[in-house]
């Protein structure tokens, strides 16, 4: 096992994460978008020296809401990207990669666009799109593109005589599948229950 290439692909997601927690709280404090938490008692309607209550923003959705934008970004994705740089060896390899990457980015960006879900960190409103829309649309979409890559090779070895190290395939295995298990269980959380509006919220990927 390269333990450089994985601390590497650890450290890269970790960046983005980095970088679209700043831009959440820069939307937050430009008020792009609302503030997490909300007082129930402002202290110009109480009495001097009561407790300030907060309870969290309903009906909008922030970054750390799902498990895939924590968990996923910090493991499963940096085990994707490490396989994906282990496989990546043919021409083929690169039009799966593109092809996949364009397609998920063009669909998911239409439906977040059209706002069939919760306002949310990425998409306040509809057909609104902050710079964390696209940058995390970007960055799921190239996990998207690799993660195809990966388990194509993956299958392409259990149905060959391809030759294959065990980390990389485990790897895949692990990456692919818990990625589907968070965003499964991103979904059925109370995240994806019906608002108060009705509209239905879906799991970033």
């Amino acid at each position: 096992m390269d333990v450089g290439l994985l601390f590497a692909m650890i450290i890269i997601n970790a960046f983005v994460l980095l970088v679209e927690h700043l831009l959440q709280e820069s939307d937050i404090n430009s008020k792009t978008i609302p503030p997490k938490f909300r007082n129930v008692n402002p202290p110009e309607t109480q009495p001097k020296g009561t407790p300030i209550k907060k309870i969290r923003t309903e009906n909008f959705l922030f970054r750390e809401d799902f498990a895939i934008n924590t968990w996923g970004m910090l493991i499963f994705f940096p085990l994707i990207g490490y396989s994906f740089k282990s496989f990546l060896r043919l021409d083929g390899d690169w039009v799966l990669f593109f092809a996949v990457t364009f397609i998920f980015f063009l669909i998911k960006m239409q439906n977040d666009r059209d706002l069939k879900h919760q306002p949310s960190w990425a998409f306040p409103g509809k057909g609104k799109m902050l710079l964390n829309g696209f940058i995390h649309t970007l960055y799921l979409s190239v996990n998207m593109g690799m993660m195809a890559v990966c388990i194509v090779k993956v299958l392409t070895y259990f149905s060959t005589d391809a030759t294959c190290d065990a980390d990389v395939i485990v790897f895949t295995i692990v990456g692919s599948l818990g990625c589907l298990i968070i965003s499964v269980a991103d979904n059925n959380s109370h995240h994806s229950k019906i608002n108060k509006v009705g509209t239905k919220v879906h799991s970033p990927i």
